[in-house]
């Protein structure tokens, strides 16, 4: 929808164009997703127990603008994935691409 300034409905339509041709694959998406949300759960859980042990470092992350900053990757990871994972069934699906306009010389 962002990249092609559609509508909603149209993005709904596009997408299960795609499902419905990768149902396979999109179901081991939607189960890696849940064993990644495990696993950043397990490291967070890890990481507050230790942080708990080192003079209440923990603490730290309660603290709204530091908790973000030292988690900001997991959250970036998180985000990304699903846009990494779209790209590969189209380019028009790239989100990160840039487009260069080409040099004119003089």
């Amino acid at each position: 929808m962002f990249l092609q300034t559609a509508s909603c409905v149209a993005g709904w339509r596009e997408f299960m164009t795609i499902l419905s041709a990768n149902k396979l694959r999109f179901a081991l998406y939607l189960l890696f997703q849940i064993v990644i949300s495990i696993v950043i759960g397990a490291i967070i859980g890890i990481g507050f127990c230790i942080g708990c042990c080192l003079c209440c470092a923990s603490c730290l992350l309660v603290i709204p603008y530091i908790g973000t900053v030292i988690l900001l990757p997991l959250f970036v990871f998180t985000r990304a994935y699903s846009l990494y994972y779209l790209q590969q069934f189209s380019p028009r699906m790239d989100v990160f691409r840039v487009e260069t306009e080409p040099v004119q010389s003089a």
